[in-house]
């Protein structure tokens, strides 16, 4: 069933808590970042908490000026990604998992680039397969990828296929059925009231059509904080990780 009609920008905004941003509330383990490039100068980020039952809640959203183009403005996402983020116990929390699209064009080699730097830093590099029914996490692929001196290197980094209808779907079914929640704590999906309308208005940017069996995004409407939350769910499903087979005692 489509549930992506039913959710509407304001009612979510209505939802929002009275928690600051960069906050991860009680019951929530892991924290995953989904990394939108965009050749227009900048980088979306989307810092997200998820519990039991693949709970979850928006930790941070932010966009950060840079060029894509230029390897050593890539340095703005670590930086970002080794910022502690502090618990509800005073515990210091890091970043599990990375998973950054590799966009297109020019962006796509410096996407590469950043992967293979940071591979062992928590860091995947993703490609959205926008088509029914596909894993939200599929099997890498080695790709090609630039080295400093320009040359290719051959299959130097992982490159990751994600479900992004699927994930959209799952998503969008649970914000739906949050409608039914009035206490926060029983809602699948959470955000803080410091989210700005725009950010809402990202997660609604898309809407299932039923006719054609795709996803459409909304005149005039952008989709970056939709993007990016599939991308930080794609990264709590990388292996490592795996919160939708993680059993209690895990």
């Amino acid at each position: 069933e489509d549930h992506s009609d039913a959710v509407q920008a304001s009612a979510l905004q209505q939802r929002g808590e009275a928690y600051a941003l960069r906050t991860v509330l009680p019951g929530y383990l892991v924290l995953t970042l989904g990394v939108d490039v965009q050749r227009a100068g900048y980088f979306a980020l989307h810092l997200v908490a998820w519990g039991r039952g693949e709970r979850c809640h928006t930790v941070d959203y932010t966009e950060i000026p840079g060029d894509p183009s230029r390897s050593e403005d890539w340095e703005v996402i670590t930086t970002y990604r080794r910022r502690a983020v502090r618990n509800a116990f005073g515990i210091d929390m890091r970043i599990s998992m990375t998973a950054i699209d590799s966009g297109d064009g020019v962006t796509v080699h410096e996407a590469y680039k950043y992967g293979r730097k940071y591979r062992h830093d928590d860091v995947i590099v993703i490609k959205g397969a926008s088509k029914p029914n596909k894993p939200i996490l599929g099997r890498p692929t080695k790709q090609d990828v630039k080295n400093e001196r320009g040359a290719m290197d051959r299959n130097g980094v992982d490159l990751w296929l994600v479900g992004t209808d699927t994930a959209k779907s799952a998503l969008f079914a649970r914000v739906d059925g949050d409608a039914l929640h009035e206490k926060p704590e029983d809602r699948m999906v959470r955000y803080s009231a410091e989210l700005p309308v725009t950010f809402f208005e990202g997660i609604t940017s898309e809407y299932y059509d039923a006719d054609t069996g795709k996803w459409v995004k909304r005149p005039g409407k952008r989709n970056e904080p939709l993007d990016t939350w599939g991308y930080a769910y794609a990264a709590a499903h990388h292996p490592r990780i795996a919160i939708h087979t993680a059993k209690a005692a895990d």
